[in-house]
């Protein structure tokens, strides 16, 4: 085949960056298959096997899950212990902990170093191994449960079960049918739109279709490379960390092969097709007043609260597709003020490129703003420990008799913290702090033999008020003499730890040395902390998915911008006339819709009453992409030759 000359570069290089790409996207939904259907493997390889469910087997292993965590992130911890002699361990596992042993996974003990993770649990008696994991990042956990006749604990035959328990960091994992369609969305349609666009663009030059062939083979086997790493190295992916597993991969390497090729085909019979004129879009006055009534009834129906949010909403859907009118009409009136004629001339390849550009990341960080929303419980959960940080722990745990509960005492005492019992009435739900009266006045709390109103005025006592009894509730407050019997007194629902900031982890070692069962030991709201957390790590996902659309959708309204440009060229464009043309405007476009992003999302954000996230470094990820994608794109439409170009779009940008 002869190389390629200077004139069919751009179609050339586009079509074959373009066809890559498809591939990669169409690649996607295989690794989302692969990934979800080596995790769900796993877990029914590691999970108990419940003698419920197999009551003609033999009961050979007590199983019972908890929870804790490191730097906010929650992670399983599991108690095992074996009924049998020979009963073997779960997967992962060389040998069952010993009494006071713990195995850990290796990014549990590196992530939670500064936390002492290795000696929380008792003595380190080893890893867990991969074969034990659902990924090489995964948390977890196995103790060894210090008794076999505890309440509230699974029995199981074994492990291995085709309807697993599913445990640890599989019961974050979403639906399958919810990540597909997430792919789909935000990959493969912009993929595909970025491949007819180069096509089109290719197939309206007899030289360049001559190549097209090679373009289209050529872009597919791009993508080899990546099934090879894919199934030999493990791979993480970037913003989220999620790491994708190459032992998982590498059990879909024939499917992943077969994939290539059927999108080999696909994209030839697709690159056949001959291109047909594309509507030029332009900047209108009414697009342009649209607009500023958009913006007016998005704005009236945010202000006017909840009743108006239909109003709101269709107010933001006009905003959104009257947005590139503005944006173009702006970047027009520059070029006009600078002297830029040909960006002056060029209304369609502006347009093209607002619509590319401005319309995707406005609707992602719409996107971005819902999904990392709080509630109203998590803010409160932050502010408590914006106020009082760690001087406060919870502790609910099985078997907390009187004399673990002294001795859990007895060890606090050397550390200057203290404790108090929380109780609850069954008939009135009143709750009853008991604690020593020195901890009770260091509480600003009465201290009696008889229960008084709790009245303090103390942030500790206040931040535990609100999250044992809310802002309705009684509380009361009584005098707790440790080690002496206790008559008429109900067993505590759960025990309170006050002390100074930054003593969680040690209170966290004490407690599970001391109790039977896997003890949750956290500051006060702590579980809606995780659950923001939670939503947070969504709307990372989101932003991921929508810069990878975003990159797609831009590089499609650049090339398209780019055959504009060579149109009015006539003799072919410098990089000087190509950076003005192309990369200027979309670094514009991009500035604008930036600004139009933000004070959208600030409307969402006032109907989410002010629990939206909106993160600033979302925009740095977005001017990434477009100014790399801007950068690389202009040198490219300037290599090109407008002699090829100009006879076959004659009709398609005129005017």
């Amino acid at each position: 085949m002869k190389p390629v000359v200077k004139g069919e570069l751009l179609p050339f290089t586009a079509v074959a960056a373009a066809t890559a790409v498809l591939t990669l996207a169409v690649l996607a939904l295989i690794v989302v298959v692969a990934d979800h259907d080596g995790r769900s493997v796993r877990d029914a390889e590691r999970g108990p096997r419940l003698a419920s469910r197999h009551p003609g087997e033999r009961v050979t292993v007590l199983w019972a899950p908890g929870f804790d965590d490191v730097g906010g992130i929650q992670h399983a911890v599991v108690a095992i212990a074996p009924l049998t002699h020979g009963a073997v361990p779960p997967p992962g596992l060389s040998r069952w902990p010993g009494h006071g042993e713990a195995v850990l996974s290796p990014a549990l003990l590196r992530e939670g170093e500064k936390e002492g993770i290795g000696e929380r649990y008792g003595r380190l008696a080893g890893l867990i191994s991969r074969e034990g994991l659902v990924s090489v990042e995964e948390r977890l956990a196995y103790v060894r449960l210090p008794r076999t006749d505890l309440p509230k604990v699974y029995r199981a035959t074994g492990f291995g079960d085709v309807n697993p328990l599913v445990f640890g960091e599989s019961q974050e994992r979403q639906g399958i049918s919810s990540l597909l369609a997430a792919v789909v969305l935000f990959i493969v349609f912009p993929a595909c739109a970025l491949f007819v666009t180069a096509t089109r663009v290719a197939t309206a030059l007899p030289p360049a279709r001559r190549r097209l062939p090679g373009a289209l083979a050529g872009g597919t086997l791009v993508a080899g490379p990546v099934v090879v790493v894919l199934t030999t190295t493990d791979v993480r992916l970037p913003v989220t960390g999620y790491v994708l597993s190459a032992h998982f991969m590498a059990r879909w390497l024939w499917p992943m092969c077969a994939t290539l090729g059927a999108v080999a085909v696909v994209a030839a019979l697709l690159g056949r097709k001959r291109a047909y004129a594309a509507p030029v879009h332009r900047a209108t006055t009414f697009g342009v007043r649209a607009f500023v009534g958009c913006t007016c009834v998005t704005a009236a129906g945010t202000f006017a609260g909840t009743g108006a949010a239909v109003v709101s909403l269709l107010g933001a859907v006009g905003f959104v597709l009257t947005l590139p009118a503005v944006i173009t009409a702006a970047v027009r009136r520059g070029a006009v003020m600078s002297s830029r004629s040909r960006l002056a001339g060029a209304p369609g390849g502006v347009s093209r490129l607002a619509w590319a550009v401005a319309v995707p990341l406005v609707l992602v960080f719409q996107l971005v703003v819902w999904t990392g929303r709080s509630s109203e419980a998590s803010d409160a959960a932050r502010q408590t420990f914006e106020r009082i940080g760690t001087s406060v722990a919870t502790v609910h745990a099985g078997g907390m008799s009187p004399d673990r509960i002294t001795t859990f005492h007895a060890r606090l005492l050397p550390k200057g913290w203290a404790l108090l019992k929380a109780t609850r009435d069954e008939y009135t739900s009143t709750v009853t702090l008991h604690g020593e009266c020195r901890t009770l006045s260091r509480l600003g709390m009465e201290c009696a033999d008889i229960p008084r109103p709790v009245r303090s005025t103390d942030p500790r006592a206040r931040e535990i008020l609100r999250w044992t009894v809310g802002t309705t509730g009684d509380a009361l407050s009584r005098r707790w003499r440790p080690g002496k019997e206790e008559t008429g007194v109900p067993q505590p629902e759960f025990l309170l730890v006050v002390g100074e900031k930054d003593t969680l982890g040690e209170v966290k070692r004490i407690a599970y040395r001391i109790f039977p069962r896997v003890p949750a030991v956290d500051v006060l709201g702590a579980s809606w902390l995780t659950v923001e957390l939670g939503a947070r790590r969504t709307a990372t996902w989101v932003t991921l998915l929508g810069l990878i659309a975003l990159a797609l959708t831009t590089a499609a309204g650049l090339i398209r911008a780019s055959a504009d440009f060579h149109i009015l060229a006539g003799e072919g464009i410098s990089r000087k006339v190509a950076w003005w043309g192309l990369a200027v405007p979309v670094l514009l476009i991009t500035l604008m819709a930036s600004a139009a992003a933000w004070w959208l999302g600030g409307m969402l954000n006032m109907h989410l009453e002010g629990r939206g996230w909106l993160p600033w470094s979302f925009f740095g990820g977005v001017f990434a992409v477009t100014g790399t994608s801007a950068l690389l794109g202009a040198p490219a439409a300037a290599a090109g030759s407008a002699k090829a170009w100009r006879k076959p779009y004659s009709g398609v940008a005129s005017g």
